[in-house]
């Protein structure tokens, strides 16, 4: 899978998550129709450390550092990992130059992975006002169909690359340029320890929802699953091409011409039309076999949301999207959407109370 597939997948996996429950899958006598419960306490998990390593406190600072630092254009050395340079290229199939491929005073940071696979490799090594060809190969893969897989040569030219120099971390720059008054820090030492907070919280977060993605991971892959309500399958499938519909109408208003969802799909994500079906449905069916699952453990459990839990969830959900109180929230996403969202959290919280960590 290429960086637009993954980036499709990620996209898919967030409109579920922004969705929330989109309708109540199936009622609660009816689950065991669908779902038989596997095991669900006693999951074991492997913890995720949080501590703070020297390598990340030392990236941290350099990234806030960068910040202030200044740039200084060199012209002459040799290009490594990690530089970043100004170059120009020409893409060359057969000797002839091919369309699209040729530009002039291009940035890049030399191995992040902007290019195709091959081309900064073959950068990486040479001098600084060098010409010289490399030989690359499109992917398989590749978004435009007609360079896919093709064999192709790039004349660069790197003009300069630009050195950053980082500013020294003292108690003057901390408190000239990292005192506020939201961070009221004066000085090195008060920012390390910023720093090692902000980190800690970070990590704890991580190491939080790897915990609760392992658990519940294996809590569904311990259901077995029957034929799924096709009916429910198609309401998460419509309500997330729905999304991207309207995805592409906003592309379309910013841009002032007319964007349609097989654009958006083809050229901005790179996969075919059928891909993108075939990952809407894998999304909804999935989609689908957890929340049965979640209310198979509710009714095993004898969970459910009380009217007080409903009003109070929906208040939060209504501070979350500026609307105005728990009754907006309910009209605009719907009383079973807010409930069934609610019920999922009290089963996730069940399911990782009742989980056993182990190394």
């Amino acid at each position: 899978m290429n960086w637009r597939k993954a980036t499709l997948a990620l996209v898919l996996c967030l409109s579920v998550v922004l969705t929330g429950c989109i309708s109540k899958v199936v009622t609660v006598e009816d689950v065991s129709k669908y779902v038989q419960l596997g095991q669900y306490t006693g999951i074991e998990y492997t913890p995720v450390s949080t501590e703070v390593t020297d390598e990340q406190r030392a990236q941290a600072v350099e990234e806030i550092l960068k910040n202030y630092a200044e740039g200084t254009d060199v012209y002459e050395g040799t290009v490594s990992e990690g530089d970043t340079i100004n170059f120009n290229f020409t893409g060359l199939e057969n000797g002839v130059k091919f369309e699209n491929g040729s530009a002039e005073n291009q940035t890049v940071v030399l191995g992040q992975g902007g290019y195709i696979p091959g081309f900064e490799e073959g950068i990486i090594g040479h001098e600084i006002g060098e010409m010289f060809t490399i030989d690359v190969t499109f992917p398989e893969d590749y978004y435009a169909a007609d360079m896919a897989g093709k064999a192709v040569q790039f004349e660069i030219l790197i003009n300069y690359k630009t050195q950053y120099d980082l500013p020294d971390l003292t108690d003057e720059f901390v408190m000239s340029n990292l005192n506020s008054e939201s961070t009221p820090l004066k000085s090195v030492e008060e920012f390390n320890t910023w720093i090692d907070a902000q980190l800690l919280a970070s990590n704890e977060s991580t190491a939080e929802s790897a915990r609760v993605g392992e658990i519940w991971q294996k809590v569904v892959d311990n259901c077995t699953f029957n034929e799924l309500p096709q009916k429910d399958v198609d309401t998460y499938y419509n309500n997330l091409k729905a999304q991207y519909e309207a995805y592409a109408q906003y592309y379309s208003q910013m841009g002032g011409t007319e964007v349609t969802l097989e654009m958006l799909v083809t050229q901005m994500f790179g996969v075919s039309m059928e891909e993108f079906e075939a990952e809407l449905t894998a999304t909804a069916r999935n989609t689908c076999e957890e929340m049965l699952a979640v209310e198979a453990i509710a009714y095993a459990e004898g969970m459910t949301v009380t009217d007080a839990e409903l009003q109070a969830g929906a208040a939060e959900i209504a501070t979350q999207n500026s609307l105005t109180n728990a009754q907006e929230a309910i009209d605009t996403f719907g009383k079973e959407t807010i409930f069934m969202s609610l019920l999922q959290e009290k089963v996730l919280a069940f399911v990782c109370e009742n989980a056993v960590a182990v190394q």
